[in-house]
């Protein structure tokens, strides 16, 4: 019988066969968005803020090339 290694590039430190990564993946499910709902808040409220910033700075620009100076 020919014995069925994974491949080095399938094994890890503990030669299970999963990588730290697949583990990872399968631990984290649907519920990543729930663990990190306050930082997309935050993440969603600057980026907001920026995007008010950038458009207050367009306006003052084009305001300045209409009035000629």
């Amino acid at each position: 019988m020919v014995n069925k290694r994974p491949s080095y590039k399938d094994m890890d430190r503990d030669g299970d066969g999963i990588t730290g990564h697949e583990k990872g993946l399968s631990n984290q499910g649907p519920n990543w968005v729930s663990e990190n709902t306050g930082k997309l808040v935050v993440a969603g409220v600057v980026f907001i803020i920026v995007m008010f910033i950038l458009s207050i700075i367009q306006d003052a620009n084009a305001a300045k090339e209409a009035s000629g100076n």
